[in-house]
């Protein structure tokens, strides 16, 4: 990890992916809880959260949630309490957000949980957002809308890569967020704070340079109107927590110092409060 302002970041990833995720490396090997927590441990982190992808039943999910329901979270549970390891592990989720106000999850599930994190871009979907193709200008109203939504939802933690789109169906994502105002980020990042969510840095974007050039406005403005922050790795296997380093560089450009970052002690407040 490289330190923030000559500060240690704080010692944490809050964006992991096991096996029990669709898109994660599906080998024990590479991408269970315990692999994880030693690999964590090696590089001198003290928590982890899995974030597996998560929706409870209903007949307005996509497809791709079927099998990412509430046992999933009781497997990875199990598999936490057995890791006996030095690292915290929380059991938290990645939820997604359909469409403005049409999450995954609730809010008395929400309790059960450490940490809430909310994607409201996966528009790689057919089932969500706009459709691959749309062009520049509805891709970035689109964002808007589903990105001022999610920071308005009390039971939600932090927004999983705000503005990044997986496989770039809209081209070039630094056109489509120089489409978003100035004024209408603000907005959003006033309402986050406002509403403590946190924004993501995300490591798996941070490794392109694409992906910090769009969103390294979203990050300045967030900074300046109090937003607090997290960072994830992202990894959908254990060797990739290495997007870490990637993030922390991201967050240095960006100025970040320790106190922009949701601090390990706040979030484990939260789940005693959630308790």
């Amino acid at each position: 990890m490289q330190d923030t302002n000559n500060q240690t970041p704080p010692p944490y990833d809050l964006h992991i992916h096991t096996g029990l995720s669709p898109c994660a490396v599906h080998d024990e090997a590479l991408s269970s809880v315990i692999v994880y927590a030693q690999e964590a441990k090696r590089r001198g982190l003290e928590i982890i959260c899995i974030t597996d992808h998560f929706a409870l039943p209903a007949d307005w999910v996509p497809k791709w949630y079927e099998n990412s329901g509430p046992e999933i979270i009781q497997r990875v549970r199990k598999a936490a309490a057995a890791a006996d390891s030095d690292v915290e592990i929380l059991v938290g989720c990645e939820a997604e957000m359909v469409a403005p106000g049409r999450v995954t999850i609730d809010a008395q599930f929400a309790r059960e949980l450490d940490f809430v994190l909310l994607a409201a871009s996966h528009f790689h979907f057919n089932d969500i957002g706009p459709q691959r193709g749309a062009s520049p200008e509805t891709a970035a109203s689109k964002m808007v809308e589903y990105l001022d939504a999610a920071v308005r939802l009390p039971f939600v933690d932090a927004v999983a890569h705000p503005l990044v789109v997986p496989n770039d169906p809209f081209g070039d994502p630094r056109a489509v967020a120089a489409l978003i105002t100035d004024d209408r980020m603000h907005r959003i990042c006033a309402a986050a704070a406002a509403h403590n969510v946190a924004l993501e840095i995300n490591g798996a974007a941070a490794v392109h340079e694409r992906y910090r050039d769009a969103t390294h406005r979203l990050f300045s403005i967030a900074r300046d109107e109090g937003v607090r922050f997290t960072v994830g790795s992202d990894a959908h296997s254990a060797p990739r927590i290495d997007t870490l380093d990637a993030a922390w560089d991201f967050a240095g450009e960006l100025g970040l110092a320790r106190e922009d970052f949701l601090d390990p002690a706040v979030l484990l407040g939260r789940r005693q409060d959630r308790g």
